[in-house]
């Protein structure tokens, strides 16, 4: 239930940023009962939006912003009037800290204690200011939880009706379950040096004023160079520790310093920001592994397989051996992927393989020493494999129907309109 309710609030501080608050009075755009939104409230949520929906005109953002305030002010203004729904200053208290802790999470503790101090706020007043937003959200939880949650019911049977009508397009794709050992190509400290220089130099110029956008013409980034080497929308989480620590403390516009990635050095721009997710450009600096590298993976490849040959087992030997930190420790294992989650080059070579067979595939990181355990050929999903998920698909589109609903209702006795109307 509690789930379900999170994911029917159509907005928890929609209008926040870490501390942003609505500090000072602005014009009116619209007014929902004795609620008003204003020209900052659809301000404050544009740069989210931005990120959340690339390349979406501006004006169509802020009509779509403008709309969801609307609804959320209908909402409140009907939560307000409902005297059975009550929120207490204990809940709020409650909400507060448990908002604070998951700020402390996610921007760490010494992070948000900086962010307070250069806001100039300390923890009470940070609450002070936030106290009233949070009532708000509370009653729009408590109203939905009562007028919405109770209808938002899913019978067996209109899951299976679900399912008949789909089931043609619910195509579950060939499955290999694999280990691998990698054994990466390994450049010389030299050889990766001399492309930090490279990478260090460009840096340098940029930091000095000239544009990074004149430098994209240098990046061995085939697929992001002719695009001004956007990379899009990421979050930062997926990256490595080490890109991760270069680009938590840059704002939007900075620009990092050469760090290493998988394949060589980047120098990263920061377009937007909003949490961990930014919207990035990048120029990189490919390390090429040499001729003399590929050979000295090769000699490693050549000692495992004779390894292998001898009767030591697969997992035995990728724990000793394998390049791959996230799986080396599970004997390689890499569980099930479907062919979507592989490139077609390991594809083509995995449906010719027998289970339990060893082939090696080179790839642009090194060599993989790959075993097939398992594999299972395309079929369609079963009701039982997907019911969870239809049901949480006919769940959204229920929520979505009922919020609708509860809106077009509100909107016949709430005013909705100009300012200066009652």
């Amino acid at each position: 239930m509690k789930k379900i309710l999170y994911t029917i609030v159509l907005t928890v501080f929609l209008s926040h940023n870490l501390f942003a608050q609505t500090l000072f009075e602005d014009s009116c755009l619209v007014r929902v009962g004795n609620e008003v939104i204003t020209a900052k409230d659809v301000n404050d949520n544009l740069e989210t939006y931005k990120l959340q929906f690339p390349g979406v005109p501006e004006d169509s953002l802020r009509k779509a912003i403008l709309e969801e305030l609307i609804n959320r002010k209908l909402i409140l203004v009907a939560a307000k009037k409902d005297t059975s729904i009550k929120v207490t200053d204990d809940e709020v208290e409650k909400a507060l800290n448990n908002w604070i802790e998951g700020l402390k999470q996610q921007y760490g503790e010494k992070r948000f204690k900086t962010e307070l101090e250069k806001e100039g706020l300390t923890l009470a007043k940070l609450k002070s200011i936030n106290r009233e937003k949070m009532r708000e959200e509370l009653l729009i939880q408590k109203y939905l939880q009562k007028y919405i949650v109770p209808k938002l019911n899913i019978t067996d049977e209109e899951l299976k009706k679900f399912y008949v009508q789909y089931k043609d397009s619910l195509n579950r794709p060939a499955r290999y379950k694999i280990a691998q050992i990698l054994i990466k190509f390994k450049p010389t400290p030299q050889e990766d040096k001399a492309v930090y220089n490279k990478a260090l130099s460009v840096y340098k110029k940029i930091k000095k004023g000239e544009p990074f956008e004149d430098f994209l013409r240098l990046s061995d980034d085939d697929l992001t160079r002719d695009r001004g080497g956007d990379l899009g929308v990421v979050n930062i989480n997926q990256f490595s520790d080490s890109v991760k620590k270069a680009l938590s403390g840059l704002k939007a516009g900075d620009v990092s310093r050469p760090v290493r990635g998988e394949f060589g050095w980047h120098i990263f721009k920061v377009v937007e920001k909003q949490d961990s997710i930014y919207h990035l450009k990048h120029i990189m600096f490919k390390v090429v592994p040499s001729k003399k590298d590929k050979e000295n993976a090769m000699k490693r490849v050549k000692k495992v397989m004779a390894e292998l040959k001898k009767g030591t087992p697969f997992e035995t030997l990728a724990q000793l051996y394998s390049d791959d930190k996230m799986s080396k420790d599970l004997g390689g294992d890499l569980g099930w992927l479907t062919e979507y989650d592989l490139n077609p080059a390991t594809v083509d070579t995995l449906k010719k393989m027998k289970k339990g067979e060893v082939k090696v595939i080179e790839s642009p990181v090194g060599y993989h020493i790959i075993k097939l355990l398992d594999k299972e050929k395309p079929r369609k999903y079963s009701f039982d494999e997907v019911k969870d998920n239809l049901r949480q698909l006919l769940l959204q589109r229920k929520q979505q129907e009922e919020i609708k609903a509860l809106v077009d209702s509100l909107k016949k006795t709430i005013y909705v309109g100009k300012c200066e109307g009652r």
